[in-house]
């Protein structure tokens, strides 16, 4: 059921819990939104699945191959550590996170790498508890496991992937 006006004024459940977010994309809605183009459903917003995964590779179903990728609920891309001048430590930045969360994931998979070299930095750990965001820090090929199987099971899972080191 597409939501009123008024309704579309208000942000999601995710934005509402953390008013200091704002969607990256104009007109971003969660649950039901409207872009220039017409209405998109919530189950359009699926969490793409990883379909392949090795050293230094990944595929994910309708976003490609690479090496790295940050996805979220209805997509992804490839992860640039570079935009957020992220390294193995002190690891995982706030920035890589605040993007999952502004396409309304709502539990976020956060692998360390297939040798367990990425961490993640305490303030991102602090951000997500802050915003009651349930995460999961794991080595690459479980993050991927427990990524696809919260997909599957319909949650609006996010998640940011290094398929090396």
């Amino acid at each position: 059921m597409p939501r009123s006006q008024e309704a579309m004024e208000r942000p999601c459940r995710s934005h509402a819990r953390h008013p200091t977010m704002r969607p990256i994309r104009k007109n971003h809605f969660c649950a039901i939104f409207y872009l220039n183009y017409g209405r998109i459903q919530q189950n359009d917003m699926k969490s793409p699945r990883i379909t392949y995964l090795s050293w230094g590779m990944m595929t994910v179903e309708g976003v490609g191959s690479g090496k790295d990728f940050k996805l979220w609920p209805g997509g992804g891309r490839v992860w640039d550590w570079n935009e957020t001048n992220t390294q193995h430590l002190p690891g995982i930045q706030p920035a890589d996170v605040d993007e999952l969360l502004s396409y309304c994931a709502e539990e976020i998979i956060l692998s360390r790498g297939m040798l367990l070299a990425l961490h993640t930095c305490p303030e991102t750990i602090e951000l997500l508890e802050a915003k009651n965001i349930k995460f999961h820090i794991v080595e690459t090929k479980q993050a991927s496991e427990l990524y696809n199987q919260l997909a599957e099971d319909g949650k609006a899972v996010g998640g940011l992937f290094h398929s090396t080191c």
